[in-house]
């Protein structure tokens, strides 16, 4: 029999029997068997030929892996009765795509006719999206990892409908805010027969981190003597930000004012001795958010500042003219993000939302598959059961050429150059789903988004990925939810 699909990084359970896999047969290990009339047992052997278009594994990575390496486990048996029984377990490498030609041999003939083994991966994945929001795509997901001209063939399936979890605005850097990610996820998780080969993508609205900043600013003002204007309705500012407040992310951080830290207000009449001011006391209430919003959802950056009748002394027979300074201590959306994979745990979280706009849908595929590409073991760093280094791997020792990206990355079609200031040291377009960001702002603000597929450099190690339960467990799948 020719062209069989062996999807060699699943167990042989009834479980995972379904959709192109026939029968347990068809998981892990090719099983051969064939008997024969008298014959001697040590004539016989099995061969297993490569494909001359395969992709073959260096030394270094048989080395490292055992999974890289073919492998065949078998014996010959003779019952008393000249009858010859032959049973062999094929195991073949990981990568995706490869094949290989499978004979049974009595000396120097073929008893068998050979049947092609062809190497395929399956990993599972389940949906998942906040109460109020709408899931991204993932189809995108299904074909950047199975590529057939590539010879990828990871074959990601989504298992049942999409989940509906408990909603939560913006999920922010604090640990209850994604230990209630997690439990809402787990709380929906039906996966559980067919881990470590599984994973969560999760839907959420926002994610984004705060900071804190101080703004400073002055205006010339003048107080007018108590003869000359009974009644003084005060002063007001208005500072314009460079970033956003945080302000709308958190129902309960907007009741209360978390995005004002802290202030200070100070009087300097003109003419005054240099050091000599006056302070002027500082009312939260006197501090609001101000003008329109950034975008369809909300997003303010400017602060309006008052000070009242009597905050300032007043002369009662002259005016007084001096500077009022304003110092703010401000807390700002500072960390955007457009998503991301738990280390250990197998969830994605992925927003749809960010600076208060929707995501497109091309934007959040690129961070969906960018995840799980790290989650699978990309971008592969030539270390432990890892395919060796595609050439413009970066960020891979940390504290030592993370180039502002946290993490092992591509950098084809991008250039680094640590000589300019932050935000500015990328340049070009990058080419791979796997670039650290999910594009450039070159000069002139001409915006270059990564794409969502893996570029031509990293696609000799994605056909390498071991996916086999003892590797995802040692590297992105250490817990599915059902363990949590």
């Amino acid at each position: 029999m020719a062209g069989v699909e062996q999807w060699v990084n699943l167990p042989k359970k009834a479980g995972f029997v379904e959709d192109e896999i026939s029968s347990q047969e068809r998981l892990d290990a090719a099983h051969v068997e064939c008997s024969f009339e008298k014959a001697n047992p040590a004539d016989f052997r099995v061969k297993t030929t490569p494909d001359r278009g395969n992709l073959a594994y260096t030394a270094a990575e048989m080395g490292r892996n055992p999974n890289f390496r073919l492998r065949v486990i078998g014996r010959a048996t003779n019952d008393g009765a000249k009858n010859v029984k032959l049973q062999h377990d094929i195991f073949l490498p990981a990568a995706g795509g490869n094949e290989y030609k499978v004979e049974a041999k009595y000396k120097k003939k073929t008893v068998e006719s050979g049947k092609t083994l062809k190497a395929r991966r399956k990993l599972f994945f389940q949906v998942m999206r906040m109460r109020s929001i709408t899931a991204g795509p993932t189809a995108m997901l299904v074909r950047a990892f199975w590529q057939p001209d590539k010879k990828f063939f990871i074959k990601m399936k989504q298992v049942g409908p999409v989940a509906e979890m408990d909603h939560t605005r913006n999920l922010d850097d604090s640990r209850a805010s994604h230990n209630a990610l997690i439990s809402a996820a787990a709380r929906k998780w039906k996966l559980a027969s067919r881990k470590p080969f599984c994973f969560a993508v999760a839907f959420v609205e926002y994610i984004c981190a705060p900071a804190d900043i101080v703004v400073r600013q002055r205006m010339h003002i003048n107080v007018p003597s108590k003869l000359t204007a009974r009644t003084w309705t005060g002063e007001e500012m208005t500072i314009q930000l460079r970033e956003f407040l945080w302000f709308g992310l958190n129902p309960a951080d907007d009741r209360a004012k978390r995005w004002l830290v802290d202030g200070k207000l100070v009087f300097k009449p003109d003419g005054a001795a240099p050091g000599v001011q006056e302070a002027i006391r500082f009312n939260r209430d006197d501090v609001a958010v101000a003008g329109p919003d950034h975008g369809p959802h909300g997003g303010k950056s400017r602060v309006k500042v008052r000070i009242r009748e009597g905050a300032i002394n007043r002369s009662r027979f002259w005016e007084r003219a001096g500077t009022w300074h304003v110092e703010l201590k401000l807390r700002i959306a500072d960390n955007w993000s457009g998503g991301f994979a738990y280390t250990q745990i197998n969830l994605l979280a992925i927003a749809t939302r960010a600076f208060w706009k929707d995501k497109t849908r091309a934007e959040m595929a690129q961070v969906i598959n960018h995840e799980i590409g790290h989650k699978v073991g990309m971008v592969a760093t030539g270390r432990g059961r890892l395919p060796n280094a595609p050439p413009r791997l970066y960020g891979q020792n940390r504290g030592v050429n993370d180039q502002d990206h946290r993490g092992p990355h591509c950098s084809k079609g991008a250039t680094w150059d640590a000589t300019k200031p932050r935000g500015q040291r990328w340049s070009g377009a990058p080419q791979c789903v796997m670039f650290g960001s999910n594009g450039i702002s070159n000069r002139g603000g001409r915006w270059r988004a990564a794409p969502a597929v893996f570029c031509a450099d990293c696609a000799a190690a994605v056909r390498k990925l071991d996916l086999s339960a003892n590797t995802l467990r040692m590297q992105g799948f250490q817990y599915t939810l059902d363990e949590i």
